[in-house]
């Protein structure tokens, strides 16, 4: 791994290794100047007079495409003007705390909760914040606009018109097994397909609600399309224990909120004892090791869904 000085950097996609990392006066950082041109290369990037607790891990994968891991430190407060090249869709996955985004109209944008926010990158600049006292952490994935299907790039431009670029989306972040596969350190080529795929899964379900709700904000009330990604991740994660914190910070809502929506949708209500996993539906509690027979909820084991919490069972 490179790891950045206030005394080097590497240069834009192409070009020769330049002179020291800084800020002009207006704190402007360029994400694409510290960016690794080859595929497999990395480069931990840390501010001039900041310590390496403030930094951003940066991974290119693929021509067009890089995954940033940023780590902003709670200790002192963070205003810096990022600008990024006029050909890049970003999406930004809270992993901790918080920041605000001010867009060039001045609109401010909190990133918090495990929120999930699509970027149309129009090379002007974004303010980012992070207060003294909150810090904030963030996996960042950039794709080259040049790598999206003309639909898809047609839909981007509908959906994040110019006047307001970035909207919040529904996507729960990736749950700990992607994390810790996106975030594994390896390089080598096999790695790099892998991550590669995830990534651009990642982006194809950011592209899926954008075409399933053009309009920014419906998606945020969409039920179905909740119940559906608690679900998957519960699908994907049969053998791993998954607290009600986890899904509170997916779903962004508090367990409450979540069990009504998922009784709604569902006809079921989830509850867990220290002992064993239940499931309820009219009928009663399920004991865990069944199968849920819910078409939505078909393929989940009951002993997969929470370990260690519980959700109100009534609505």
């Amino acid at each position: 791994m490179h790891r950045i000085s206030p005394q080097k950097c590497l240069a834009p996609e192409g070009s020769d290794p330049v002179t020291a990392l800084t800020a002009d006066p207006m704190n402007l950082i360029e994400p694409h100047r510290f960016t690794p041109f080859e595929a497999g290369a990395t480069a931990s990037v840390t501010l001039p007079g900041l310590h390496r607790s403030n930094r951003v891990d940066v991974l290119r994968i693929a021509p067009g495409l890089v995954l940033a891991h940023s780590h902003f430190s709670a200790a002192i407060r963070h205003d810096d003007d990022i600008r990024r090249p006029d050909d890049q869709v970003i999406l930004a996955f809270n992993l901790s705390g918080r920041m605000l985004l001010i867009d060039h109209n001045g609109s401010s944008h909190k990133i918090s909760d495990g929120q999930v926010w699509i970027i149309r990158s129009d090379g002007r600049r974004l303010q980012r914040i992070v207060e003294k006292g909150d810090g904030c952490s963030n996996l960042v994935v950039a794709l080259t606009m040049s790598r999206l299907d003309p639909a898809l790039a047609a839909l981007l431009e509908q959906t994040l018109p110019d006047p307001v670029p970035l909207r919040r989306l529904r996507l729960p972040v990736p749950g700990r097994a992607e994390l810790d596969a996106l975030l594994d350190g390896r390089s080598d080529a096999a790695a790099l397909l892998r991550k590669e795929g995830l990534c651009l899964a990642l982006v194809g379900h950011a592209f899926e609600e954008l075409a399933t709700h053009p309009m920014s904000g419906v998606s945020a009330d969409d039920r179905s399309l909740l119940v559906a990604r608690i679900t998957a991740l519960l699908s994907e994660r049969l053998s791993d224990t998954i607290t009600m914190a986890e899904l509170e910070r997916v779903a962004a809502m508090s367990h409450v909120t979540l069990n009504l929506i998922f009784r709604a949708e569902t006809g079921m209500t989830v509850f867990v004892t220290p002992d064993a996993p239940w499931c309820f539906d009219d009928s009663g509690p399920w004991p865990a090791g069944q199968q849920i027979t819910s078409s939505v909820t078909s393929s989940i084991s009951k002993s997969s869904i929470f370990n260690g919490s519980a959700l109100p069972t009534s609505a």
